[in-house]
Order: structure tokens, then sequence, then C-alpha cells
């Protein structure tokens, strides 16, 4: 929680110390922005560990926290302008480090008890959470659609392949670990991809390999469904690849990246 609560008043304060001083950059901006993406990751992987969510949620939460930071970096290209939720960093890493220390002092278990009838703690916070997520994702697609539907297509091909990997976790075809890790290495790729896309003024375009990808975890949806045997464990062999391919992409991504930075200096 303390070092939590250190990176945001760095990744808060930075911005400010550069412009104060005269250091702003392009290069500033784009660190900072692909750095984000590698933090939204662990602070959703520190919110599903302090709630002692369920594996499905710990799945939601692996989409929807990264996922979210890369459709406003998705936003941003599309529409030149950085927006953050109503409930941003700084509301969100309060309720998080409240939510860790409570769990430091009386246990995960403190989260079983009961909020509203059947409903425990635990529950209500993730639907909180999850919920204000979404809406925000929603809120910048709307946004968006506003100056042209067809500019939505790129995010919906993003949410399909979220909605795959939810379908594959739920219908056993994926571990929780496998599920979490595609979610991961999706989510990093697109709001790197994203970044780059804004970088070179160019809009964002429908993804092949996110396709690709929300296609082959149907087939192993139906695969399993279906009960049809497969020699090799297919979920391992989709994490694996995922991993593969989507974080080659993304470092290959960031390269281009820089190499325009270095462009735009010179």
């Amino acid at each position: 929680m303390l070092l939590l609560n250190a990176y945001v008043w760095c990744d808060n304060g930075d911005g400010a110390h550069a412009r104060r001083t005269g250091q702003c950059s392009p290069l500033g901006e784009y660190l900072d922005h692909g750095l984000d993406i590698l933090n939204t990751v662990y602070i959703g992987i520190l919110t599903a560990a302090a709630l002692g969510a369920p594996p499905l949620w710990w799945v939601a939460i692996a989409l929807l926290i990264p996922g979210a930071g890369a459709a406003a970096y998705w936003e941003q290209a599309q529409g030149g302008v950085f927006r953050l939720g109503l409930l941003n960093q700084i509301e969100s890493v309060v309720v998080l480090s409240t939510v860790m220390i409570i769990s430091a002092v009386y246990g995960v278990a403190f989260w079983e008890k009961p909020f509203i009838g059947d409903v425990t703690l635990r529950l209500a916070m993730l639907l909180w959470s999850l919920g204000t997520i979404l809406f925000g994702v929603v809120r910048g697609m709307i946004r968006v659609a506003l100056n042209g539907l067809g500019k939505v297509v790129p995010m919906l091909a993003l949410i399909a392949c979220w909605t795959a990997i939810a379908g594959a976790a739920a219908a056993s075809a994926l571990t929780t670990i496998e599920a979490v890790t595609i979610a991961t290495s999706v989510n990093v790729y697109f709001g790197v991809q994203m970044l780059g896309a804004r970088l070179q003024k160019q809009r964002p375009r429908v993804d092949a390999v996110i396709l690709l990808g929300a296609c082959a975890l149907g087939v192993a949806i139906v695969l399993k469904t279906q009960g049809i045997p497969v020699a090799t464990d297919i979920g391992g062999a989709l994490a694996l690849s995922a991993c593969a391919i989507f974080g080659g992409l993304a470092a290959q991504g960031t390269r281009k990246g820089l190499q325009q930075l270095d462009r735009m200096a010179a």
C-alpha cells in the first residue's frame, strides 16, 4: 500500500515538475502513458488479491482495469483529448489503499460479511468497481461515436476479445491464470498500439491479430463445451502464444514509437 501511494505521488508530481522547470517533451508523455499501461495491470492484481476475489472475478478485473486504460488511449487517438473517468486514479487508489489496510488487519475473510441481504461486502465492492469502469468505457465510446459510428469499430473488436476471454474462462477452456495472462497481453498490446497511432497521427483501425485471438478462443470454447478431446493443453498453448505474439508486437510497437520520437526531435 505504501509503495502504491508512492507511485501515485510520483506519477502525479513528475508532470507538474516538468512543466514548472520547462522539461516537458513528447518522450516524457510517451513514457508516462506507456508505463501506466503496465501500472494498471498490477493495480488490478492488487485489487483482486486484497478483496480475495473468486476466479472469474479475477478474470473480470484483469480485463476491465487495464482495459479501461487502453480504452482511454484509444479515445485519445481518435479525438486527440486524454480523458479520465469521473472516478479516476486518485479516488481509485484511496479506495484500494483502504481495502488493502482492512485486509492486512482483518484478513480477506472480512469481505465475506453481508452488506445487503445475500450481497457480501466483497461482491458489493467488485460490482461497484467494475460497474464504474464499464460506465467510463461506454461513456468514452459514446463520445467517439458522436463523431462517426465507424470510429467505434476498433474498440468493439477489443470488447469481442474480452468477451471471448471471459467466455473461455467461464467454460473452463482456460484456467484463471491462463485467462488473466491472455487478458493482460491483449490489453497491453492494444494500449501500446493506441499510443503509437496517436504519435504517428493515424486513426485507430480494427486489429486483425486481436480478432484472430478472439476466434481462437471461440474455437477453444466450442471444443470444451462439446466435449471434443484435444491432444494438447489448448489453454496453456493459447496463453503462451498470447504472451509471445502480443508481447512481441507490443515491444515492436514501442520501438517504432521511440523511433518516431527520435525523428520528431531531429
